[in-house]
């Protein structure tokens, strides 16, 4: 798994707020993203959502981050 997937990963559950829907629209499963998500986060030495039963919510770290792989992840697709 490279890190533009997991950055990838990152920004579709960003956007979404939901694991669920997030794996749908990656078309992986909801435990394969909730382990990408962790490694994301042990790489990053941060937590990147605030989780709870509602879904999940972008910490502040998150939403700077966000910000910093958007650009990337569509240039990464722009050229593939």
């Amino acid at each position: 798994m490279s890190r533009i997937d997991l950055m990838r990963a990152f920004a579709t559950l960003g956007e979404f707020g939901n694991y669920r829907t997030a794996a749908e629209v990656l078309g992986i499963t909801q435990p394969t993203l909730s382990k990408q998500i962790v490694r994301l986060e042990d790489i990053l030495g941060h937590q990147l959502f605030h989780r709870s039963r509602q879904g999940t919510e972008l910490t502040e770290f998150g939403q700077a981050y966000l910000r910093e792989v958007s650009p990337l992840i569509e240039e990464a697709e722009r050229v593939w």
